[in-house]
């Protein structure tokens, strides 16, 4: 029940408009009842239906796996079916359940929308990291909310640019052009004479 819980929060914090249930075990009948009144429920060994993601719009796939260790190859036999296709993890909002935060054997890009949801054994709450690399040559896993029975989804920040403006040192390269352009400022006027003013209604200026 607390993961039909989280998900349906997490598709509304998230302002998602559709989400799939992606699992390697057979969903009891009257739970899956309950699943597909809000999400469609996919068999992980049903690939078929995993082809063409770039045609869904925010849409959040949640990965329950029984045995989390045939996650990670699953994730890329997904990617392989989309043509190796990696904006699958951007357009897309993926939710990894895990026991591990580090659980997943791929290095996703920055702008990657991955996260993993790890179960803490203590009072059974939800720990959500994001996972993602500056220049795909680590992985970062960083907490980004929690879920509590008591006070439900608390993510602080929901701009993923913001949470991740730590570059870490990364050189970047630039270019400067010193240049002074051809831009030349002119005073407005009360008459319609001025080349800034042609065609412009709304303000004099």
């Amino acid at each position: 029940p607390n993961t039909l819980v989280i998900m349906n929060q997490l598709v509304s914090e998230m302002q998602l408009k559709s989400a799939v249930l992606v699992t390697d075990q057979s969903v009891r009948k009257l739970v899956s009842a309950e699943i597909e009144m809000q999400i469609q429920v996919v068999i992980s060994s049903d690939l078929e239906k995993m082809k063409n993601l770039h045609k869904m719009d925010k849409c959040g796939m949640f990965v329950h796996f029984k045995n989390e260790d045939d996650i990670s190859s699953y994730l890329q036999e997904v990617k392989r079916i989309n043509n190796n296709d990696e904006a699958i993890f951007k357009k897309l909002h993926w939710f990894i359940f895990s026991k591990k935060e580090d659980g997943i054997d791929i290095i996703f890009k920055f702008n990657s929308k991955v996260f993993v949801l790890k179960e803490e054994e203590e009072d059974h709450g939800i720990t959500i990291y994001e996972t993602y690399s500056i220049d795909q040559s680590f992985k970062i896993n960083q907490i980004v909310g929690q879920w509590t029975k008591e006070n439900g989804l608390e993510i602080p920040e929901t701009n993923y640019l913001k949470r991740r403006q730590n570059l870490m040192g990364l050189t970047l390269k630039t270019i400067y052009y010193n240049d002074r352009g051809f831009c030349e400022a002119l005073e407005p006027t009360l008459l319609h004479n001025n080349p800034r003013n042609i065609n412009w209604d709304e303000h004099n200026w």
